[in-house]
């Protein structure tokens, strides 16, 4: 895990056998443990992904954390996704809105400025479901930016462990872009140092 005032991360060489990954819904699909190169997604968007380092070039090895989403259903069926950068209830434009972000980026959006991949928190963003529509337009093109904060109408918290119950038709669920039907109850946790990233 990332400490503040230290240096993140280890000298490494890319391998012909790490793998390049194109997108965060990619990435969380891989093992723990395996090396990774991020080509793409808000978690190589968070890194600052300029080039992809060549076989043989020096890089740096880091290592990034995951995120657990237990996932029950309206029929009660339960299953469980693992995650590399976001969840998201609700709609940017009416009733509850609630961003978790690993990586601090939800859609190319800076939700959550301070959040790091590697640093054991889940950063969340939630809008008051009081927001007119006029400050919800304008705090979504602000997050472009990250100045959507600080708002008197939007909280922005951390936490290693979160859980949601659906309230309303409007709390559409997606997990790092993709969205996901039919739940009922989410239990959200991070687990620290769970993927190793070239750099």
């Amino acid at each position: 895990m990332m400490v503040r005032g230290q240096a993140w991360g280890t000298r490494a060489t890319r391998h012909v056998d790490d793998i390049v990954v194109s997108s965060d819904a990619a990435l969380a699909t891989q093992p723990p443990g395996q090396r990774l190169i991020a080509s793409g997604g808000d978690l190589a968007h968070s890194l600052g992904f300029t080039t992809l380092p060549e076989v043989g070039q020096a890089c740096t090895e880091v290592s990034i954390d995951g995120v657990r989403i237990d996932i029950e259903r309206k029929d009660g069926q339960k299953r469980t996704i693992t995650a590399v950068s976001s969840v998201t209830i609700g709609s940017w434009l009416v009733g509850r809105f609630v961003c978790v972000t690993n990586s601090g980026f939800i859609d190319s959006r800076n939700i959550a400025p301070r959040a790091h991949p590697n640093d054991g928190f889940l950063d969340v963003m939630t809008l008051d479901t009081s927001m007119r529509l006029q400050q919800r337009i304008s705090a979504r093109q602000k997050s472009l930016s990250g100045t959507h904060i600080p708002h008197p109408l939007i909280d922005v918290r951390r936490s290693r462990l979160l859980e949601y119950t659906k309230e309303s038709f409007f709390d559409f669920l997606s997990i790092d872009g993709q969205r996901v039907a039919s739940w009922r109850h989410l239990h959200i946790e991070i687990l620290s140092d769970y993927w190793r990233l070239l750099v």
